[in-house]
Order: C-alpha cells, then sequence, then structure tokens
C-alpha cells in the first residue's frame, strides 16, 4: 500500500498464461492521471476514480503491473484470485469464464431460438424482434446478455437492447451501463464498470415502479442500489437488439446468450447465470 506517482509497480511470477484471473483493489485517494493496469499484453484496463475496482481478466503474460506516467493516487488491499468455474473446468480452456470463443454455443432470446453470439459493427448493424418481444417492458423485468464490446458503439452509446422507452446501453463517459424505463430518466451501472475486449456478463433488474432498478456486473452489484430510472412507459417501437429503430446507436462487439424475464431475478439465481456461462437452470 501506499502513495503512487508517476510509477510502475509489478510483481511477476503470479499468473499462468490462458487462465481467467479477477483483480480487486482499492484506491482510497486519487489526485490526477491515469492509473494503468496490464497482464502481459499492454494496458488492458483504466482507472481514473477513487473507489474500489474489479476487473476479471485473462493472463497474457506471468506479471501484474500497474503504472502511470503523471499519475497521483494511492493503491491499496490489491487482490488477484483465478476464476474457476465448475462444470466449466476443462484442460484447454481452465473454464473460459472470461475468454468465449468467437462463436458462443447460442443466444437464447425471448422465444428460445437458438443461434450463434450476435456481432454489431457500431455502425448499422441491429436484430428487430418485432413483435417477438416478452412483455411491453412495463412490468417486473431482468435483463441479462453476455458482451464483449469493441467499443461503447455509434455515438459513444450502442444499445444492447431498445423499445424506445426501454434501454440498456454501453456508455462511453465513466465507461458503464445506462438502464432507461420511461426514455429519459437514467440509472447507472458504477463508474469503469464496463471493460472493452473482454467477455462480461451485464445484466440489470427493475420493479414494475421503476424506483428499483439494480445493475450486477459479473454476478456482483454495480453502482448505488435502488436507483430509479423512471415509471415504466409501453414500448413505442417493435424491440432492437443491438441498435434502436432509427439505426443511429449500433452496439460496437459482440452481444450473446441475450435473456428477458418478466420477474426480478433473485441474487442466488443471479450468481448462478453468471457461473454457468449465461445458461439458465
Amino acid at each position: 500500500n501506499g502513495t503512487m506517482t508517476g510509477a510502475t509497480l509489478a510483481q511477476t511470477g503470479v499468473l499462468t498464461v490462458g487462465k481467467n484471473y479477477r483483480l480487486t483493489l482499492d484506491i482510497p485517494s486519487y489526485t490526477t492521471g491515469t492509473l494503468y493496469f496490464d497482464s502481459g499484453a499492454g494496458k488492458t484496463k483504466t482507472w481514473t476514480s477513487s473507489g474500489t475496482k474489479t476487473y476479471d481478466f485473462i493472463a497474457q503474460g506471468t506479471q501484474i503491473r500497474f503504472y502511470g506516467g503523471t499519475v497521483t493516487l494511492s493503491l491499496d488491499n490489491v487482490s488477484v484470485k483465478e476464476i474457476v468455474v465448475p462444470g466449466w473446468e476443462t484442460s484447454s480452456n481452465n473454464g473460459a469464464l472470461v475468454n468465449f470463443p468467437t462463436t458462443i454455443p447460442y443466444i437464447a432470446g425471448p422465444t428460445g431460438r437458438a443461434d450463434t453470439a450476435l456481432t454489431f459493427d457500431g455502425s448499422d448493424d441491429y436484430i428487430d424482434l418485432g413483435e417477438d418481444k416478452p412483455n411491453d417492458g412495463t412490468g417486473d423485468i431482468t435483463i441479462s446478455a453476455w458482451i464483449n464490446p469493441t467499443g461503447f458503439g455509434e455515438s459513444g452509446a450502442g444499445k444492447i437492447l431498445d423499445n424506445e422507452q426501454l434501454s440498456l446501453i454501453t456508455f462511453n463517459t465513466n465507461s458503464l451501463l445506462r438502464f432507461v424505463s420511461d426514455g429519459s430518466s437514467i440509472a447507472t451501472s458504477a463508474n469503469d464498470s464496463i471493460s472493452l475486449g473482454v467477455w462480461q456478463h451485464v445484466l440489470v433488474t427493475r420493479n414494475a415502479a421503476g424506483d428499483e432498478t439494480n445493475f450486477y456486473i459479473n454476478g456482483v452489484l454495480s453502482g448505488t442500489a435502488n436507483q430509479d430510472s423512471g415509471t415504466p412507459v409501453a414500448g413505442t417501437t417493435n424491440t432492437f437488439i443491438g441498435n434502436n429503430e432509427a439505426g443511429s446507436r449500433t452496439f460496437d462487439g459482440n452481444i450473446s446468450k441475450l435473456k428477458i424475464f418478466s420477474r426480478i431475478l433473485g441474487t442466488q439465481e443471479i450468481r448462478e447465470l453468471y457461473y454457468a456461462g449465461g445458461q439458465s437452470r
């Protein structure tokens, strides 16, 4: 622990290349600059604020390294633990919790259709579900998906799901998720909770009143609990995956195993979705 000013902190021999790890750390105080993290492939994660941080990654080397040319902050309670998931352990991919292959077994939509992972180009791709949607978006709802964003999407606000009133969005300012129930009111996950270039499980629950909206990233509550995302309004367009009806908010990257539930999942169910790789039980 201590203060880091324009320095590099590293420890070698702590990782195995190709395995999945969860990094947690505390930044008790932050003054200026950007803190970079590297596991062997250059910077893969950055932080520019104080607080407790969590980051899941695939080791590209054997060391962990923090650095920043002009960064001034304090760093404490750094922990790196291997992620091993019962039922997913194999000799070839050690569970593949984060490092899913390019094509993922299926995407489970509202009607249970099966397909490979969906790739969106950040420009004009979309999936139009038409009238094939679970409800009008005004009741209790849980939205679950695995995403691997290449960027934050068209205009920095790529849509994961949208019906003009209800929206789940990757947002470039502060690298987070936005959720809206009425077309305008905004609830958000924690700053720096969305990472580029890795698979992560994102989930949001919202009650029928709209005043209990909660985000979960990789099974863990992210951001303030029970936020208000507005009084839910019925969708005014078809339901779209990866864009909106206007085609102006294209997601950039991959979306897989999208699930929409007409109820609020409990914390144990949320953890099970994450640890089972997004497959419901």
